[in-house]
């Protein structure tokens, strides 16, 4: 029979989507995924650990230990049923016994699956995008503990690829930022060739109104500027022309200048153009002729055609609407900041996070609104964008009692005269990201379930401690111990009463050791001590015989009184040219002889 391939998820579409939108696929390995890998195999105690996403036709693997393979077909990819449903972990405990798998090419041929643990990676909106698995050539179990780090895993890996999604986001609007810039920046440009025109006095229509009849006059531009001929120059009704809406504002603009209470009148209204569409116009008027007895007889003026202006105008106050609609609801703070280190710009990010009111802080000073012990942080990377270098820096700020960290991104705004006239603030929360680095380095160190030191940070500390050995001119020695017949405990108590017996071994080997000594757990029942400043051969007997000493009393699991002992080899180091493998070498093989004389006792190397 051919593999049994999953059920499609219910939310399929939207849930590629929500992939794809990522842009992971298919990128190159990143260390913050590797580490994740590897501590899931190190946690499960497997040989194969993987980040796997899964895509239309494939599963493809973000991060793999232990298997070479970059991906395979999603119709015989395990994953593929993690995905599907709601339950928080899929664990085929022997393949070979399980119909959806028994005749998987996977487990029939290389790499022989039998064992598999899959957490779903589920984004915030419930999509399953893949898991964080492990996988074994054996059939196994795992405990309840392991389960647990491994959802916890993949709620890591969830939350590296929601700040990766956060990430895009803040760049899109950084680009669509750049782009409003620049639609602004032509915009005054073209506002500048229009005061050209003016000044010229081209493109203008020129009218005349006689005050006492009302009769007006239009010059040729006037007409074409209406989509009349020149012959119906002296038959336009003007004021049929005005906008309604427009009418009063006008009459009241006149009648104010005819008054003597201005200079000249100056408004902007609409009137119709002969097709039936409204344009805008600038009016520009003054009275050109009086009567004897000092009554206004003439009106003349301009009328300027700003209707492409006016929608000019209009869709950049439309883009910033939706700027500042896009902004205000972005995980950062977004700013345009002037060369004075004004603040022009402000979404509502910097409201919501520190209680800053926008209002306010336009037209402030950045060391004003951010305030001298910030602004010392900060000065250094605006003097840089103000000579219109790009900046980008990592800074902290106390934000109700709390030290947060913050990613920024400072965009140089360089007008069309290649002067700079401020720059973009762009700045993002990345304080979750820091805790989840030391919390993943945390855990890639220390035994998930005894909390010992693991085999990765006993590593570091020997070479260290040799080292401090070799400076002091002070021996040093490692006992490497194991449980004796840890698998018949494991048999008769089961998995859960084993870990029982290693929690409480690693507790008593910490209270017979100095505080300045190390304990840890290298894997399975295998620990190591490393025993620093010891005076001599006796001192070293001495410990070791209360190491072995410490074991011996019952061990109570479940109710249940055992007997538990241990054997151990001992390796003394004295300075000279041996490494640190070579050094846990010498104490293995002084184990192996103490197992030969019997156990529940310790050799010398």
């Amino acid at each position: 029979m051919p593999a049994v391939p999953a059920p499609l998820p219910a939310d399929e579409a939207e849930r590629l989507a929500a992939l794809h939108r990522l842009r992971v696929l298919d990128t190159l390995p990143e260390q913050v995924y590797d580490d994740i890998v590897h501590l899931a195999s190190q946690i499960c105690g497997t040989p194969i650990g993987l980040v796997t996403l899964i895509d239309g036709e494939r599963q493809w693997f973000k991060a793999r230990v232990g298997l070479a393979a970059p991906q395979t077909h999603r119709d015989t990819a395990f994953c593929a049923h993690a995905i599907v449903g709601d339950d928080p972990l899929l664990i085929v405990e022997d393949a070979a016994l399980d119909a959806r798998f028994v005749d998987n090419p996977l487990v029939t041929g290389d790499p022989h699956i039998r064992f598999y643990a899959g957490a779903p990676i589920v984004t915030a909106d419930g999509h399953a995008l893949g898991t964080v698995c492990v996988v074994d050539t054996e059939p196994r179990r795992i405990s309840a503990a392991q389960a647990r780090s491994l959802q916890a895993l993949a709620r890591q890996t969830t939350a590296l690829l929601e700040l990766r999604l956060r990430t895009i986001i803040s760049e899109e609007q950084a680009e669509a930022l750049e782009r409003i810039g620049a639609q602004a920046r032509e915009e005054r440009r073209r506002s500048a060739e229009m005061l050209e025109l003016v000044l010229r006095g081209g493109n203008l229509g020129l009218w005349d109104l006689h005050v006492p009849t009302g009769r007006f006059q239009a010059s040729p531009r006037e007409c074409e500027m209406l989509g009349y001929d020149a012959a119906a120059a002296q038959q336009l009704p003007w004021r049929a022309l005005l906008h309604p809406d427009d009418r009063a504002t006008v009459d009241r603009a006149i009648l104010t200048h005819l008054a003597g209470d201005t200079a000249y009148c100056q408004i902007e209204h609409r009137m119709r153009h002969r097709d039936g569409r409204w344009i805008w116009v600038l009016s520009h008027a003054v009275i050109a002729e009086r009567s004897a007895d000092g009554r206004p007889l003439r009106i003349v003026g301009t009328h300027l055609d700003m209707t492409e202006r006016k929608v000019a105008q209009q869709a950049l106050e439309d883009s910033q609407r939706r700027l500042r609609l896009i902004t205000d609801n972005l995980p950062a703070l977004v700013a345009h900041v002037d060369r004075e280190q004004r603040y022009r710009f402000l979404n509502g990010y910097i409201q919501r996070t520190h209680g800053t009111d926008i209002g306010t802080a336009l037209g402030r000073t950045m060391r004003e609104v951010r305030g001298e012990a910030l602004y010392v942080q900060l000065q250094p990377h605006v003097e840089a964008a103000l000579r219109g270098e790009p900046a980008a820096f990592v800074y902290t700020d106390t934000v109700d009692g709390r030290a947060l960290q913050y990613q920024s991104n400072y965009i140089p705004d360089i007008d069309a005269a290649g002067l700079v006239q401020g720059f973009y603030a762009m700045t993002f929360d990345i304080t979750e990201l820091r805790e989840t680095q030391v919390r993943l380095e945390q855990l890639a160190r220390v035994d998930p379930l005894t909390g010992l030191p693991n085999r990765r940070q006993f590593e570091e500390r020997i070479v260290q401690s040799m080292a401090r050995s070799r400076r002091s001119n002070q021996p040093m020695a490692v006992m490497f111990l194991d449980i004796d017949h840890f698998k018949s405990i494991n048999d008769s108590l089961g998995h859960a009463g084993g870990d029982a017996v290693l929690c409480e071994v690693a507790r008593r080997l910490r209270d017979s050791v100095r505080v300045t000594d190390t304990v840890a757990r290298l894997a399975g029942d295998e620990f190591v001590l490393l025993l620093e400043g010891v005076a001599g051969p006796a001192d070293v007997d001495a410990l070791a015989d209360k190491v072995i000493a410490s074991i011996r009393p019952a061990f109570v699991v479940a109710g249940i009184a055992r007997s538990v002992t241990t054997s151990a080899g001992v390796a003394v180091y004295n300075g000279d040219a041996l490494d640190a493998p070579a050094l846990l070498a010498q104490a293995d093989a002084a184990l192996y002889r103490a197992k030969q004389r019997g156990r529940d006792r310790y050799a010398m190397a």
